[in-house]
């Protein structure tokens, strides 16, 4: 017998048996929301709220991974855009590394020379899985802190074109003037 529960995304009655909220058609995939349900000690309404875009499936795969410090859950997003992402959901200094990391992969493979320079695809392959494969956790970790603060951590989150724009800007300037002339470097006094 179907159990009646409330819509995550807009509260409306549903039934734990449907896929989507019948008024708003949001995935009723994480089951049981309920204003006062808690994640990680903390109320789901608020990580919602914080989230915003995609809350839904966020939250379901934070429950399944809640009170781990670590775990591995693939975000195909991470993996395409890298940095891009994690300015997109506004974790800046988590931008900042991973900027820095992608820029240090490529200084490593300029140090690459004859066979060993088909190595790096593979390189730059491999970051980005682990990238993709990690992102889940980084964000949860990094919500969760958000709302462990208190006041006015809702002001924080969702998503921003605007800092992925600026980042690009700021790294593209800084791997134009930095990054490639110094892995030029490196190539041309091998």
């Amino acid at each position: 017998m179907a159990r009646e529960i409330r819509c995550a995304e807009c509260g409306a009655k549903c039934f734990d048996t449907d896929s989507y909220c019948p008024k708003c058609s949001a995935s009723i995939s994480v089951k049981d929301i309920k204003k006062d349900d808690m994640l990680e000690g903390i109320e789901i309404e608020k990580w919602k709220k914080f989230i915003d875009d995609k809350s839904v499936d966020y939250i379901e795969i934070f429950r399944k991974n809640e009170n781990k410090k670590f775990f591995a859950s693939f975000n195909i997003w991470a993996f395409l855009f890298g940095s891009s992402w994690v300015f997109y959901r506004k974790m800046y200094l988590e931008g900042i590394i991973t900027v820095l990391l992608e820029m240090l992969v490529i200084i490593l493979c300029a140090f690459l020379k004859g066979p060993l320079m088909l190595a790096i695809f593979p390189i730059v392959i491999i970051f980005k899985m682990l990238v993709g494969v990690f992102a889940h956790c980084v964000y949860r970790n990094y919500v969760k802190k958000q709302l462990s603060k208190g006041e006015n951590s809702d002001k924080k989150g969702g998503t921003s074109f605007g800092a992925v724009i600026i980042a690009a800007l700021v790294t593209s300037l800084f791997a134009s003037l930095v990054i490639w002339p110094l892995a030029l470097k490196i190539i041309v006094t091998r």
